[in-house]
């Protein structure tokens, strides 16, 4: 039998989560020196994410997703309802999510660019990233390492990159931060790599904090399926560390 994890909803302690307190989208958070909070941020981490799971799955009903994050959100949401994980979602947002009827989106993404040194047209090419990311993790490890390191120089989205003019304007769609978020989170599920890790919580975060800019359904479920996917890893990684055991 597993052993029981802490209870961190009753933790007693407020849930103040700083890192989704406004829009970081508009206004980024830095992560320079951020304080060692302990069950403090463990139970507002969950708080932030059981809400915006919440509020995310009244929005997404009938949306589409691209098919790998279709194909993954039953088994991902079976996993969050499980009884030995440390952050299980209730039944009551897992139903929600359900009721969602995630199906798969129509379009076929089109090839990745070249390589991270063509002309790139951002979300064509996170589109066809999530595919890659899906069926082989390391195929999709430079381009990780690509919008990895351009996101965490602003904690920004541009909307081209390597153009002769320089990069694109910053993007304030959430859409292509779900994306980034969902293809970092399919790579976690086949190796671990603190880096992804890293940025996927950091982009989670945002999708959070942003949510209200969903104008779509398709455009809530995705944001919803990458926050799925984080707290699954987030899970993950609770467990390989054996907090609470």
């Amino acid at each position: 039998m597993p052993r029981p994890w802490p209870n961190w909803r009753d933790s007693g302690v407020p849930s103040l989560y700083p890192y989704t307190a406004e829009d970081r989208i508009a206004r980024p958070h830095a992560y320079m020196y951020t304080p060692f909070e302990g069950d403090t941020f463990f139970a507002a981490y969950d708080a932030d994410r059981l809400d915006a799971l919440a509020d995310l799955s009244l929005r997404c009903s009938g949306g589409a997703l691209p098919g790998p994050l279709a194909r993954a959100m039953a088994p991902a949401l079976e996993a969050l309802e499980a009884p030995a994980v440390p952050f299980p979602t209730p039944r009551s947002t897992v139903a929600a999510l359900r009721a969602a009827r995630f199906t798969a989106g129509p379009e076929t993404p089109g090839p990745l660019p070249a390589g991270p040194t063509a002309s790139i047209e951002t979300v064509p090419c996170l589109n066809a990233l999530l595919t890659v990311a899906d069926n082989d993790a390391d195929a999709a490890g430079p381009w990780l390492e690509f919008f990895i390191h351009r996101y965490e120089v602003a904690k920004k989205i541009r909307a081209d990159y390597n153009r002769e003019r320089g990069p694109g304007d910053p993007l304030t769609d959430p859409v292509p931060y779900a994306l980034l978020a969902a293809a970092l989170g399919l790579a976690c599920r086949q190796a671990v790599d603190h880096k992804y890790l890293n940025t996927l919580f950091k982009l989670g975060d945002l999708l959070s904090s942003a949510r209200s800019r969903t104008e779509t359904a398709n455009a809530a479920g995705l944001c919803a399926a990458a926050l799925v996917l984080e707290r699954l890893a987030f899970n993950d990684l609770m467990q390989r560390q054996g907090l609470g055991l």
